[in-house]
């Protein structure tokens, strides 16, 4: 699968906050939301093929970075990928690529479930 299919299923990905995370703010999409689950694997494993690994809290993480934003699973083995976590890399970053400012930003991390292009044309 090539980097601009890639891109266009992770973000027409349906996401919601992990509430459960406060202090690691993101957003995951799993599964059973896309509109052709088969395609979910073979996204998991572009962004393990093209990831840079990172740590947090003593653990290697997979992220692909793009356009503000990094995506990483948790599975050691991708064929048991259920989910795919997002997050903004930085706000300046993301602030910068999409014209965006302080008041939208507050308006992005409160959002509890959206559709990324959705939300982009919301703000």
């Amino acid at each position: 699968m090539d980097k601009e299919k890639v891109i266009e299923l992770l973000e027409s990905a349906k996401y919601r906050f992990a509430k459960t995370a406060i202090r690691n703010p993101h957003w995951y999409t799993q599964i059973e939301t896309w509109d052709k689950p088969k395609d979910f694997i073979p996204v998991a494993q572009f962004i393990r093929d093209n990831a840079k690994v990172e740590w947090f809290w003593r653990k290697k993480y997979y992220c692909f970075h793009y356009d503000g934003w990094k995506w990483w699973s948790m599975d050691d083995d991708i064929n048991d990928t259920v989910l795919i976590n997002k997050t903004i890399v930085n706000n300046a970053s993301i602030c910068s690529i999409h014209g965006l400012d302080k008041k939208d930003l507050e308006k992005i991390w409160n959002v509890k479930e959206y559709d990324n292009k959705f939300l982009l044309r919301k703000l």
